[in-house]
């Protein structure tokens, strides 16, 4: 059935409660929420919400910039993350149960604008929509459409409102993030900064391109003053890469991706004894990530293809932080840190020695990243130094292979939401 129309004073009383204690208590593993900054933009404010639905969960970001310059002046104003994500409920309860799962998201963002009539809301999907059957994937966006149309919201252009990304599309997003949050666009191409990140079920690279190397002119998107390159991997995200080598010919090597006294057993069978071997586990991940390029290339690897000099430091997202945290026996990575894939080598050498029994989890069901620990700093290093040529260090006096993990700058959160919401905005006064 459709989702029934709702507004800010219908909400339920607990999920009003919810987002209340989310606020002042802090994240807890169902909702967290953050509230970044009270900026007043005066009179030619405008506002903006983006509901980014991932495997794992869905987050609402509220934005706000001044109309005569989208890009300059864009902040986050809050954001508000819940679990578990909407193809799960889709999966559990059909596309009903999933749009009225963001719910709460709409409510929070709710909270947050002055004019909900004049303010878009954008629902993009990533990788867990992409994995739903097309069946119901088109009903989960006709059923979340159709709530976000009955919202006092407004609705953006047919097929704009909610639709699943392209990995092309995230890589421009990501691109577009980090260049709005170090106040870039629009500025030189050549001064802008270039994105790599890591996802669950792939992998994006974004940079500006410069007059002397365009390597896939059908490829670029203008955007201000640059025309940039978004390259996707489908299949080489984090759990997508692990998944597919514990299932595929090389799981049979997979026991040197384990530390030394786990024991394992892959979904065919295969019995694995762990024996933390950092290089034998690089190997068995660079026969991978080679057949997974020869496929995609037509047998005829491509080059690696690198920003420009002047384009270093690369800013990496999502799941790279979360693997330097793991690298450096940190919690997670508070705003940025910056290493080489020389360090990277040497950290995950000595995080594969260390026994099973030494190992302490952070959370015992937690993801694959978060259990395989060698196998995550194995499989960095070499996607970014092989698959995308990466140097292992600066040369001297330079700045290419200086690899900076983010998960805020200026007070954004690092994510494609924001780049999302920066691309629409320029667009709408042809700025993109």
């Amino acid at each position: 059935g459709a989702p029934s129309a709702w507004s800010k004073t219908e909400a339920p009383p607990l999920t009003r409660l919810k987002v209340q204690q989310a606020c002042h208590a802090g994240p807890n593993p169902q909702v967290a929420a953050r509230r970044v900054r009270g900026g007043d933009l005066g009179l030619n404010a405008s506002t903006g919400v983006v509901i980014d639905a991932g495997s794992s969960g869905s987050r609402a970001y509220v934005f706000s910039w001044d109309a005569s310059d989208p890009a300059g002046t864009i902040i986050e104003q809050a954001s508000l993350r819940i679990k578990p994500g909407v193809s799960k409920h889709a999966l559990a309860g059909g596309a009903a149960a999933a749009a009225a799962s963001l719910g709460p998201l709409l409510n929070f963002a709710l909270e947050h604008v002055s004019d909900p009539g004049s303010t878009p809301v954008y629902f993009m999907a990533t990788a867990g929509m992409r994995l739903l059957p097309d069946a119901l994937q088109g009903e989960v966006l006709a059923a979340v459409t159709q709530l976000l149309d009955a919202s006092p919201f407004l609705l953006p252009p047919v097929g704009e409102a909610a639709r699943v990304l392209k990995g092309e599309e995230e890589a421009l997003f990501d691109w577009a993030a980090i260049n709005a949050a170090l106040r870039k666009l629009g500025g030189p191409p050549e001064l802008t900064a270039s994105v790599a990140d890591l996802g669950g079920a792939s992998t994006q690279l974004s940079f500006a391109t410069l007059p002397d190397f365009v390597p896939r002119p059908d490829l670029l998107v203008p955007l201000g003053a640059a025309r940039v390159l978004g390259v996707s991997r489908l299949g080489l995200g984090m759990n997508e890469a692990l998944k597919n080598m514990l299932a595929g010919p090389s799981q049979a090597d997979m026991g040197a991706c384990l530390p030394v006294g786990a024991a394992a057993t892959t979904a065919s069978g295969t019995a694995l004894q762990g024996s933390g071997n950092y290089d034998a586990c690089r190997r068995a991940i660079r026969t991978f990530l080679d057949d997974f390029e020869k496929h995609r290339h037509g047998d005829a690897p491509a080059p690696p293809t690198l920003p420009a000099e002047s384009q270093w430091p690369i800013y990496l997202f999502d799941n790279f932080p979360k693997g330097a945290a793991i690298l450096l026996n940190k919690t997670d990575i508070a705003e940025e840190e910056t290493l080489t894939l020389g360090v990277m080598e040497d950290l995950g050498r000595k995080l594969c020695a260390v026994p099973e029994a030494e190992v302490a989890f952070l959370q015992p069901q937690g993801t694959a990243q978060e259990r395989k620990p060698c196998f995550l700093g194995a499989y960095m290093v070499e996607l970014l130094g092989n698959t995308y040529g990466f140097p292992r260090e600066p040369a001297p006096g330079s700045r290419m292979g200086e690899l900076r993990f983010v998960t805020e700058v200026n007070g954004f959160s690092m994510n494609w939401p924001l780049g999302a919401m920066v691309f629409h905005t320029m667009r709408a006064i042809g700025a993109a």
